[in-house]
């Protein structure tokens, strides 16, 4: 069976990052909001045109010395803008309650608002009940000390806020904003808010809504807050996370439940410590979380690395969550991400046990499609890839990656940890389930699976676990003696050893993961050490095989012999890793591309002369023997690895590939 990886463009969809789609993507154009005038002197939504006021030049206080309180009361009316050049604004207290058509807006690159010393701790800017209201170009500082203000606004609908940063740590048990859009046909939008600087653990919640109508946060950054990032689960109109980065909050990053509500395009990061956050509390982050609603509940194209810190889970259906589908998504798990309540690394997804409504036949389905789920740890037989407390499951077209010790797949439980629970089948089907334990427990039903493979990683994961990396780097590996008398690139202590051939491609990214992953395990444990050889191939399949995905892949093999060939064979192999570690990142194909990738590798002297080799024909037979060879050791794929005339898969677990080496010696 090939390993089970998507094609390259699902890869990219993976991986990509649009944080500044058009509007309209999200069926909420921020032309609705923005105040725009018909050609009549009316706004869109009907009203006059609103009066502009510049707060400057009706009396408030630019230099941060004087509140302007006075001011925004005397010109806080309906239909008006009220705009604020640079400078740093004073406000004890603003309350726009029932404003319709009202705008607050910054107009410069550094308008800054900042509480009084004595501001209103429960609601320092606030408005209820308004209509077509806009918050926006703002920075919010709450750097001094004892300072978390609470920024709250309910539009019945058209409520906008937009390019808000807050700068501080907020340092109250005060939320820090929150938005509700009140008419179930109303719709909102945030965009761009940014609040990096965190707050006090436990209490503080970063963005809490209860909508009854569609709200979405676009491109947002939220990190650090006590009490969930975006704490959005509660209300009944639907929420969209589009975009944006949530990161290092307790409790949630996300926290979702409404139907229709939905997260796209979306990073996810726990990188934290694991240490109590307070002497009475231990820390707790979980990544996505679906609770307090019966769904459906969309997560699509995210990144969730869950790399460090304490939780249980990257996406979580809490006990009273209900429906979820979670798809084209890549979710690792790192070793140093423990579980809440031990020591053993967590779990990537968890579904807990139903609440007494969903007993009773409300609990909803969740469908897992396209998702890969890799990473690292120790489970010690009790935390599984895949922990479910729940039924009616379903992973299709999913490849799940773990290395380890006694790292199991997917595991349905009850309460009382036993191996049955409820009616409703787990199946998964057409999936990689490559994991150094069982591969599944309880109710799961296997169809068309596969127990080797490997699966993507997110964008900026380093596919092998910490503490695992090699020892010696590949531009420093031996190399025989007799080097230049190899056809093929070689590396070892001495012609004597035995000799793996090892094959590969240099555009294909699942031999890359090989070359920064087991093959640096090998070199400590078998090169080095004067125990294994091992030979490189350049498999570049011709243009009717089914593998064939770069034009010019046999151009590249043949450049990669030249170096081998011409160049002082010590230095072969810190071009090789050059040429991986900057895959799909340079260009090849013509004497001046090639020229120029070869010299950036560390290739002298000969970097122009390789190129004009391998337009005359000069590597042409290397190349087909290689695939004439592989052909004859019965290659399926590439990495594979061959020795004493068996086949192994080269990103197989580090210990099962490790014992096959060492059956083989």
């Amino acid at each position: 069976m090939t390993e089970h990886s998507p094609s390259p463009d699902k890869k990219r969809s993976l991986t990509r990052r649009d944080y500044l789609r058009a509007a309209s993507v999200a069926g909420i154009s921020a032309a609705a909001f923005s105040g725009a005038t018909t050609a009549s002197g009316q706004t869109a939504a009907g009203t006059a045109e609103p009066t502009v006021y510049n707060v400057v030049e009706e009396g408030a206080d630019p230099t941060g010395q004087e509140p302007i309180d006075p001011v925004l009361g005397r010109l806080e009316h309906d239909n008006a803008v009220l705009e604020f050049p640079n400078g740093r604004y004073k406000i004890q207290d603003f309350n726009m309650y029932g404003r319709e058509n009202f705008t607050l807006r910054g107009i410069g690159d550094d308008v800054v608002l900042v509480p009084s010393e004595d501001y209103n701790r429960d609601y320092w800017l606030q408005g209820w009940h308004m209509r077509n209201f806009t918050f926006e170009n703002f920075t919010i500082d709450n750097s001094a000390t004892d300072c978390g203000p609470c920024i709250s606004f309910g539009a019945h609908d058209n409520l906008l806020v937009r390019n808000v940063t807050k700068v501080g740590y907020h340092d109250t048990d005060s939320t820090a904003f929150g938005f509700y859009v009140l008419d179930e046909d109303g719709q909102g939008l945030v965009e761009n808010l940014v609040m990096r600087d965190g707050s006090i653990p436990v209490a503080p919640v970063g963005v809490y809504t209860a909508s009854t109508g569609k709200l979405v946060f676009r491109d947002c950054e939220i990190e650090g807050f006590g009490n969930n990032g975006l704490y959005a689960s509660t209300g009944t109109g639907p929420i969209g996370v589009e975009g944006g980065v949530y990161k290092n909050n307790l409790r949630s990053q996300v926290r979702l439940g409404a139907p229709g509500s939905y997260v796209r395009d979306a990073e996810v990061v726990v990188d934290a410590s694991p240490d109590k956050v307070r002497e009475d509390w231990v820390p707790n982050y979980r990544g996505i979380r679906i609770s307090d609603n019966p769904g459906p509940v969309t997560v699509e194209n995210c990144e969730v690395k869950m790399l460090r810190g304490r939780g249980f889970g990257g996406i979580v259906n809490a006990f009273d969550g209900g429906s979820v589908t979670v798809r084209d998504t890549n979710i690792h798990v790192g070793a140093d991400y423990l579980m809440y309540w031990n020591d053993d690394t967590a779990p990537a997804v968890y579904v807990d046990q139903p609440s007494d409504w969903e007993q009773s036949g409300q609990g909803g389905e969740r469908l897992f499609e396209n998702v890969s789920i890799t990473g690292s740890g120790d489970a010690f037989g009790r935390n599984p890839v895949v922990l479910l407390f729940r039924g009616n499951n379903t992973f299709r077209n999913c490849c799940i990656q773990q290395t380890g010790t006694d790292r199991d797949g997917i595991e349905t439980w009850n309460i009382d940890h036993e191996v049955t629970f409820f009616d409703e089948p787990t199946v998964v089907e057409d999936s990689t389930v490559n994991v150094p334990g069982d591969m599944a427990n309880g109710s799961v039903d296997l169809q068309n699976c596969t127990a080797s493979g490997t699966c993507p990683v997110p964008s900026g994961v380093d596919p092998m676990p910490d503490g695992h990396r090699a020892q010696v780097s590949l531009a420093d590996v031996p190399i025989p003696g007799n080097s230049s008398r190899k056809t093929y690139p070689v590396m070892g202590t001495d012609d004597s050893n035995p000799t793996m051939r090892f094959y590969g491609n240099f555009v294909y990214p699942n031999t890359k993961e090989f070359v920064f992953g087991n093959l640096q395990h090998i070199i400590d444990e078998y090169v080095v050490t004067g125990r294994l050889n091992v030979e490189f191939r350049s498999v570049a399949y011709p243009t009717d095989h089914y593998l064939n995905s770069v034009p010019g892949e046999a151009r590249l093999a043949k450049l990669a012999v030249g170096v081998w060939d011409k160049n002082n064979w010590e230095n072969y192999w810190g071009v090789f890793e050059y040429l991986f570690a900057n895959q799909g990142e340079f260009e090849w194909g013509t004497w001046e591309q090639d020229r120029d990738l070869l010299a950036a590798a560390g290739v002298e002297r000969v970097e122009g002369w390789i190129p004009a080799l391998v337009n005359e024909g000069e590597y042409d037979d290397e190349v087909l023997a290689s695939r004439e060879q592989a052909a004859a050791d019965g290659l399926m794929y590439v990495p594979q690895l061959h020795l004493n005339g068996d086949l192994a898969g080269a990103n197989w677990d580090t210990e099962k590939l490790m014992g096959w080496i060492d059956d083989r010696l």
